[in-house]
């Protein structure tokens, strides 16, 4: 006996089913192609070619790229024409014959001796080390002793206390401005010296870690040494 496929189907897929062939989002329609109506406002575009006899330039611009062309086989051949002479500067400073210096002077008169140029006279290039005159000063020798310093060196001078533009003493002491300020009852610290003024001073300690060390304060009466 047939049983039909949708007998055992449940209701959730008889009225659900999937996939859906009703679209989630509703689908845009074509846009249409002109878009704007004809406005007489908008400026009219240049025509690319002018039909006019006095504003052809089609046998310039050919003249243009024939010598353009021309430039660019030039260039070329120029560069070729580069590499082939340094080739051979080459081989003519690498043969037997001849000293070196003569052969530096006729490629110099062949490179600079040239229609329009004042002809000097080629002076060959001389190491310092092998000149006459000798070097001007020694070369610096750095050794092992200028980057390392010897723990157990130790000052036997003592450090002269400045005499001239000398700093005023270091007191904790705060000397009143005014006779009111004498008689004034102390009413104790105030939140900002408590907490702002303190957190204040704590970051000037901490950024004057590695600072340079301040002077003694265990200074004796007539004593010369910090």
């Amino acid at each position: 006996m047939a049983v039909d496929k949708e007998t055992f189907m449940s209701n959730y897929r008889k009225d659900y089913k999937w996939p859906s062939f009703v679209p989630l989002v509703a689908k845009p329609a074509q846009p249409p192609v002109i878009t704007k109506p004809a406005n007489f406002y908008v400026v009219k575009l240049v025509e690319p070619f002018c039909h006019c006899d006095a504003h052809r330039y089609e046998p310039q611009m050919g003249r243009y790229k024939m010598l353009a062309e021309k430039e660019r086989m030039l260039h070329k051949e120029l560069e070729c024409v580069g590499k082939e002479m340094t080739v051979l500067a080459g081989e003519v400073l690498d043969h037997p014959c001849d000293t070196y210096d003569d052969k530096m002077m006729t490629i110099y008169q062949a490179d600079y001796n040239k229609k329009g140029l004042e002809s000097k006279q080629y002076r060959k290039l001389m190491a310092a080390i092998d000149t006459r005159v000798g070097l001007p000063f020694d070369g610096p020798t750095i050794t092992l002793r200028d980057g390392y310093r010897d723990p157990t060196a130790f000052r036997h001078y003592a450090i002269q206390r400045p005499r001239i533009d000398v700093c005023p003493p270091v007191t904790c002491r705060i000397t009143p401005q005014s006779i009111s300020d004498w008689f004034t009852p102390l009413i104790g610290r105030s939140e900002y010296q408590d907490t702002i003024s303190k957190m204040g001073l704590s970051l000037l300690k901490s950024s004057q870690q590695y600072a340079e060390p301040l002077p003694s304060s265990r200074r004796r009466y007539g004593d010369m040494c910090m």
